[in-house]
């Protein structure tokens, strides 16, 4: 895949990558940091050992996939009960009323949900557990 097309890629899915690590860390600023740090490797910590800056550009982009593959991973193996939810909130950007309209439970249920889904997917990913 050339620059361009990956290019293309990043710039239909940041949106939706602002959103969901708003959702998770609830700072608009962290936010636009996390999206920016998972979309531009030259600026990924070298502290988190995420990238090595003396790999080619190539190898670099296969450790970014490796990363949203990881991330993509720990999200599916959430329990049905949270993922949607989550998706709907986090990623859509959909409000709680929405959401439970769309999913036919109470706001409360939604909110309970949002908030144990995040907490199992943080975990899991800090963890790297399935």
């Amino acid at each position: 895949m050339d620059g361009g097309a990956i290019a293309e890629q990043i710039a239909a899915i940041q949106p939706r990558l602002f959103r969901f690590a708003w959702s998770l860390s609830r700072d608009p600023r962290e936010a636009a940091d996390l999206a920016q740090e998972t979309v531009l490797i030259d600026d990924l910590d070298d502290n988190l050992g995420l990238v090595d800056r003396q790999a080619n550009p190539a190898e670099q982009a296969m450790i970014v996939r490796a990363q949203l593959e990881d991330i993509l991973a720990a999200f599916r193996s959430l329990p049905a009960l949270y993922a949607p939810p989550l998706d709907l909130t986090a990623v859509e950007g959909l409000t709680h009323a929405e959401t439970a309209r769309i999913l036919g439970i109470a706001i409360g249920t939604v909110m309970s949900r949002v908030h144990r889904g995040r907490r199992l997917l943080l975990a899991r990913l800090v963890e790297g557990a399935p």
